[in-house]
């Protein structure tokens, strides 16, 4: 059961950049356009949809790439609420407003109790 685990297929995501926009500006655009972004640092991987890893954007042997800086393990990141009984949109909040803390901090601590 542990190799089927291990071998089973996940999805990770790296956003590069998040871009506030008003929808009647993104309604009105045309093919071709220029959405001016800037690289967020550090980049969070997401790993079906849960934020895994945060690491630094670069380039490595001419392919893009994400330096891994620090790894929130789903297991550990899901513990919490799983043991409160609570799982689901609620756990997303902080990383969709660009916040994210190492497990063990007291703000992550203080995000956990406002979820």
């Amino acid at each position: 059961l542990n190799n089927e685990v291990q071998s089973a297929p996940v999805t990770a995501v790296a956003v590069l950049a998040r871009k506030e926009m008003h929808l009647g500006d993104v309604l009105s655009m045309a093919v071709g356009e220029i959405i001016p972004i800037e690289i967020v640092d550090p980049v969070t991987v997401y790993v079906d949809g849960l934020p895994v890893i945060r690491g630094k954007y670069g380039v490595k042997n001419g392919r893009y790439a994400v330096k891994v800086n620090s790894i929130q393990h789903p297991a550990e990141y899901l513990k919490a609420p799983l043991e409160r009984g609570r799982l689901g949109p609620s756990m997303m909040r902080a990383e969709e407003r660009g916040e994210f803390y190492e497990r063990g901090s007291a703000k992550a601590a203080e995000q956990a109790d406002s979820a």
